[in-house]
């Protein structure tokens, strides 16, 4: 473990984290073991703290899941249906109880990966940071391959995900399957319209529309790329002081 002059106590931090994330990737595990039960989910992954191994006892545990084309609002449906018979907690909107419940804020379409419109730091850091618990058939390599623009952010990281993520031959679908994605896409018109109507007064910043599903309210992607440039300026200005103060006329001023 490595850490800055002065910051020893962050081990103990990171031991601490670390152990509540194996507690609550259990959790995540036996979520995803439910959800993949509903033939149009296609990929399942861990997003947020809990991806990077930093969790605290009292957060929630962060999904993203992506379906089959054309049905991504009858998968939800199905996919809390299954949950509530499993009896996993699933976090709601507005509570504020939220410690070891799931919370799936993110849905996609498979052909609804592009992220393009979110270009920056936060969103390729999220994109990068995702660990799979479920795969149907390279769907999070495709999600990569659509989105090769967070190797500006992060290069070194892109070709590890890259590298390190193997593309799984498609899965053949049998005729149940077959017959199950097309009802589901028949009724999305409908399952799309009346979740959209119970979320109409509680929606706020969330991004809904027939390819994706991104209903966290708050603006992270607004406003951690702000106080990254904040503390890029704050570092090079106190660089820039640093080396004033070494130059040999200023120390003979002094």
């Amino acid at each position: 473990l490595y850490f800055l002059l002065g910051r020893q106590e962050i081990i103990f931090k990171r031991v601490a984290t670390t152990q509540e994330a194996e507690s609550k990737y259990k959790l995540a595990l036996k979520t995803a073991s439910v959800l993949r039960k509903v033939l149009t989910v296609e990929y399942i992954g861990i997003t947020g703290g809990l991806a990077m191994g930093n969790a605290q006892e009292d957060d929630d545990i962060d999904l993203v899941v992506i379906t089959s084309k054309g049905c991504l609002w009858t998968t939800r449906l199905c996919c809390l249906f299954f949950l509530a018979l499993s009896r996993v907690k699933v976090r709601r909107y507005g509570e504020k109880e939220v410690k070891n419940k799931i919370c799936l804020n993110l849905w996609f379409d498979r052909e609804s990966l592009s992220l393009k419109d979110r270009r920056e730091i936060y969103t390729a850091h999220e994109i990068l940071q995702v660990k799979t618990l479920f795969d149907r058939g390279g769907v999070y390599k495709n999600f990569l391959k659509i989105n090769q623009w967070v190797s500006q952010f992060f290069p070194k990281a892109f070709f590890s995900c890259k590298s390190l993520t193997r593309r799984t031959p498609e899965t053949q679908m049998n005729p149940i399957s077959i017959l199950f994605l097309k009802l589901s896409t028949f009724i999305e018109p409908v399952a799309r319209f009346l979740q959209l109507k119970y979320m109409a007064s509680k929606q706020s910043r969330e991004i809904a529309d027939k390819g994706r599903a991104m209903l966290h309210p708050g603006n992270w992607n607004e406003f951690i790329p702000q106080i990254f440039l904040a503390r890029l300026d704050q570092i090079s200005r106190g660089r820039e002081f640093k080396e004033f103060t070494e130059h040999s006329s200023f120390k003979e001023v002094s």
